[in-house]
């Protein structure tokens, strides 16, 4: 990038100006996007955190009568329950990922079995 006469590297001001706006501008953008990525799941627990409360405060104050819909409820906060741990359990695996904690092995398998 920068040599200088005798074969140690040189930059000029200018050089090390270039360098800091890049650097500022890939944090600036990392930023942007772990706001972008923070709010989005923000969003996506918030959806059946909302349901699951709303549906037991509508069981628990005795507002449903008929098992039929009683029994409705119990399936959509067990769906909404299983959103949520499969959500939490992305997150954790991308923080493994991220924090380079996760080992992947490699290994051998034969394809055509693969795909079957």
């Amino acid at each position: 990038m920068c040599a200088g006469k005798s074969g140690k590297k040189r930059c000029s001001d200018s050089h090390y100006s270039v360098l800091l706006k890049l650097y500022l501008d890939d944090t600036k953008h990392l930023e942007s996007v772990r706001r972008e990525y923070v709010a989005n799941v923000s969003h996506e627990l918030k959806s059946p955190i909302s349901s699951i409360k709303a549906l037991t405060e509508t069981l628990s104050d005795g507002l449903v009568s008929d098992d039929a819909t009683r029994q409705r409820y119990y399936g959509i906060i067990l769906n909404e329950s299983n959103r949520l741990q499969k959500l939490t359990s992305e997150i954790l695996e991308l923080s493994r990922l991220q924090s380079g904690r996760t080992v992947i092995v490699k290994q051998k398998t034969d394809a055509p079995s693969f795909y079957k």
